[in-house]
């Protein structure tokens, strides 16, 4: 059964670099906007307690006292472009009405990517994924307990939009890399971030539809070889990149990564994919 975990801090529990990007953010929106956050939660890889300062993203999610305004998206605008870019300090704004509501279609909200301030795109970070997160390891430094808020996940919508992710991005990813190594050829070196995150990233996906539950970066590597021991090597490799180590990737390791994603999703949709496999182990 899952379980959800005691409560968080911001302080006893994340790197200082996480902490002074959060502090940075808070402290410049309160002197610039008062009042207009009201809470903020830490999700992605510092929640899941598989923060890499040399490979990681800092990702939160605030929520504000109102709607934003055509005055204060500038202002937003200006104080994330202050935010040292290594690492990403991503995320998006909600208002209180928004979460909510616990919206997971990526619509259109005021979102950083990559350090970019958008106002005008869906936020792809808004998914059944998001509110699993936030509601199970979320970190406030700002508000209650994840717990507390007014968000619940549908298990059903989560299975889908999981299924449906990993046949339109993943697969796609993997069939873009076949088409890459043939141009290229199987002894060119491949990207190792790419590479990585193939590897990595559908493992994930599986693993939360086989749990309901969610897993890091780190976690899916060992799920994956679990799981899928054919490509124990790969998931290793991937694994040790993310802890920091130098891995070199040829284009026949980017195909192999490929072929995981192919098994992955054939699996999940096997598994998972009609009615009466609806429901994830618990």
């Amino acid at each position: 059964m899952n379980t959800t975990p005691p409560p968080r801090t911001l302080a006893g529990t994340s790197h200082p670099q996480v902490r002074d990007r959060v502090t940075q953010h808070l402290q410049a929106v309160d002197q610039a906007i008062p009042g207009l956050i009201e809470m903020l939660y830490l999700t992605g890889s510092v929640a899941l307690d598989d923060y890499r300062p040399h490979a990681s993203d800092i990702d939160f999610l605030a929520v504000t006292s109102r709607p934003l305004n055509d005055d204060d998206l500038p202002v937003l605008a200006r104080i994330h472009a202050r935010i040292p870019s290594a690492p990403y300090y991503d995320g998006l704004y909600l208002d209180r009405a928004t979460l909510t509501a616990t919206p997971d279609d990526e619509q259109i909200v005021p979102h950083i990517v990559n350090g970019d301030f958008h106002t005008d795109q869906p936020c792809g970070e808004l998914n059944p994924v998001l509110w699993l997160t936030l509601t199970r390891y979320g970190i406030p430094a700002r508000g209650p307990q994840p717990a507390d808020l007014p968000v619940r996940v549908d298990p059903q919508r989560l299975r889908q939009w999981n299924l449906s992710n990993l046949k339109t991005y993943w697969q796609a990813l993997a069939n873009r890399i076949r088409e890459v190594a043939t141009e290229r050829g199987p002894d060119a070196t491949a990207s190792t971030d790419t590479v990585t995150w193939t590897v990595l990233g559908p493992a994930r996906l599986h693993y939360t539809l086989a749990t309901g539950d969610v897993t890091s970066k780190s976690g899916a590597g060992a799920y994956a070889a679990q799981q899928f021991p054919a490509w124990t090597a790969l998931t290793t490799l991937a694994r040790s990149h993310r802890d920091g180590n130098s891995v070199t990737y040829t284009m026949t390791d980017a195909v192999a990564a490929a072929a995981m994603v192919d098994a992955i999703v054939t699996d999940a949709w096997t598994r998972w994919g009609q009615p009466d496999h609806a429901h994830p182990a618990t």
